[in-house]
């Protein structure tokens, strides 16, 4: 282990904040790699030399011109693990500092620690995106040494996967208010509450690849992986100012079709950032699916004939009668009660609806025309 520059000069911050003293941090040959004074970066430092040669526990110099490079002061090593990787000098002429010399020496090889750990989570999290990165896209990448290569970052490819592709909208009055770095600290958040509650649940893994979070998802059925994910939604929106949206794909069993469900959860995730959930399973679409390969021009026109003469205000709310109409299998009673309206305001506006377009949701061809003009408008045009 060694103290990198950027560390170092984290660490001589963090210090100085507790004790408020002038600071020098030196690397394992006894060089300044970070100061409060940034004109000695790069010096010798003899005091430095000396704890390390000579395996000493405290260095007290008294005298400016004493060692070279040194000033009145304490030196302590940084010890991490039994190894000695660096030293901490306090340019101090007060005795009673000698007194600090355990805790600056304690608190500066916690910090070491702290940042050494970090670093090697983020290089595990690096790896693991970039195995994940290269499953999902298929082709040869997906050779024999591939189990070996997800053990070591910790992935068991051989159980079967689905794959899940999530996307965060900010909700902010002004999205332009939010700065580069508030939007990564709660891309951070959202990432570690994830995570955390995957490894809780045993249910999987999560990547970040680009602005998409890729679940690796334990879950059999369907049902089961949406009512994870509903429940994370649900929490992920109580807790910080996102909209949080779901694609889940099919669970597969062979390594090399994880491709194919993420391409399921990116196709399904159009889908669901229309829907009234927020979440959409590609197994439980299928006409949704079908309407949206179809060109722009030939979904606009339909829509058009079905909707002609009628106000945007009127199919929007005809949109979301026809939707609770038809997700009660045309039943009047359950329709009405899930629209919050009696059933005789339901058929009145179920006529109306049939007197303004030509097209009777009760009737089934007819409920069919508008069931896919409303589906068009819902799901597949921008």
């Amino acid at each position: 282990m060694y103290i990198t520059k950027t560390y170092a000069k984290q660490i001589v911050a963090d210090v100085e904040q507790v004790i408020q003293k002038k600071i020098n941090l030196m690397d394992s040959d006894a060089i300044i790699i970070a100061s409060t004074d940034e004109s000695r970066i790069g010096e010798f430092h003899e005091g430095a030399y000396k704890v390390i040669s000579e395996n000493l526990g405290i260095l007290v110099v008294k005298e400016q011109n004493e060692l070279a490079g040194a000033w009145p002061g304490i030196n302590l090593p940084i010890v991490i693990e039994g190894n000695l990787i660096g030293v901490i000098g306090i340019t101090s002429e007060q005795e009673e500092d000698l007194k600090l010399g355990k805790i600056i020496k304690k608190l500066t090889e916690m910090l070491v620690f702290e940042l050494y750990l970090k670093e090697q989570s983020d290089l595990k999290i690096r790896a693991r995106n970039a195995f994940v990165e290269e499953w999902i896209s298929g082709g040869d990448a997906v050779d024999e040494s591939f189990p070996v290569r997800g053990n070591l970052v910790g992935i068991d490819i051989n159980q079967p996967n689905r794959s899940v592709v999530g996307h965060i909208d900010f909700v902010k009055s002004d999205p332009l208010s939010l700065e580069a770095f508030e939007i990564q600290q709660l891309r951070d958040q959202i990432f570690q509450f994830i995570a955390k509650q995957l490894a809780e649940e045993k249910l999987g893994y999560l990547v970040s690849i680009g602005s998409e979070l890729v679940f690796l998802l334990r879950a059999d059925s369907v049902q089961m992986a949406s009512t994870f994910l509903m429940g994370i939604k649900a929490q992920i929106e109580k807790q910080f100012p996102v909209v949080f949206y779901c694609g889940i794909g099919r669970s597969v069993a062979l390594v090399t079709s994880m491709h194919h469900s993420y391409i399921e959860a990116r196709q399904s995730m159009s889908i669901a950032r229309k829907s009234m959930t927020g979440i959409a399973a590609y197994e439980e679409m299928t006409l949704e699916y079908l309407l949206n390969e179809l060109p722009l021009d030939a979904k606009k026109q339909y829509v058009h004939r079905v909707f002609e003469g009628c106000s945007l205000n009127e199919i929007k709310e005809w949109t979301n009668v026809l939707t609770l109409f038809f997700a009660n299998n045309y039943s009047l009673n359950s329709a009405a009660a899930a629209l919050f309206i009696h059933k005789n305001t339901l058929q009145y506006q179920l006529n109306k609806i049939a007197r303004r377009t030509g097209f009777d949701p009760r009737n089934a061809r007819d409920g069919v025309t508008l069931y896919v003009a409303i589906l068009i408008q819902q799901f597949t045009m921008p």
